[in-house]
């Protein structure tokens, strides 16, 4: 927001995240998600997508990639960020407490090669890649929420990737 977009659109599948958006970013423009395609979005009407933490939610990756390539203008921006395809193909989990029950979130393990060969087949120029281990500069958010054997289960491995493209 520092930056002063022209407009902040975000689309969710979840009221409550988009309300917690709002929360935050009072002016941001929220939408529901009713698909991965994005049917109301006009063709090239976005300078920058950011997917933060959704593309293992989604069955289709390439589907989802085809709608954002639609989206994008020519020279804009794609970042891709979410848990890494090693720790969720590990049986690592994303579950969250809501009302005393714990929420287990279905996910779809999309290699990073298969999201990259995705992006390069809808015209997105790989840009970079980056990812986070699970170190001990981590270690404090799992003693936080008393989870050090989950900790010690996925130590060394890469938790959150990170992938930059570009429409060309």
């Amino acid at each position: 927001m520092e930056q002063h977009p022209a407009q902040l659109v975000r689309y969710d599948v979840s009221d409550g995240m988009l309300r917690e958006l709002k929360k935050k970013f009072p002016d941001a423009d929220t939408r529901l998600a009713t698909d991965s395609l994005l049917s109301g979005v006009r063709d090239e009407s976005a300078d920058v997508i950011v997917s933060t933490l959704t593309i293992a939610h989604i069955q289709n990756m390439n589907e989802a990639i085809s709608a954002w390539s639609r989206i994008l203008k020519t020279g804009g921006h794609l970042v891709i960020t979410d848990f890494h395809p090693a720790v969720l193909q590990a049986g690592g989990k994303r579950n969250f407490q809501a009302s005393q029950q714990t929420i287990e979130i279905r996910n779809y393990v999309h290699p990073i090669a298969d999201i990259r060969e995705s992006a390069k087949r809808h015209d997105l120029l790989f840009i970079d890649y980056q990812e986070k281990l699970i170190d001990e500069t981590v270690r404090h958010f799992y003693e936080k929420q008393q989870a050090l054997p989950v900790y010690q289960r996925f130590r060394n491995m890469p938790i959150i990737y990170g992938l930059h493209f570009q429409k060309l």
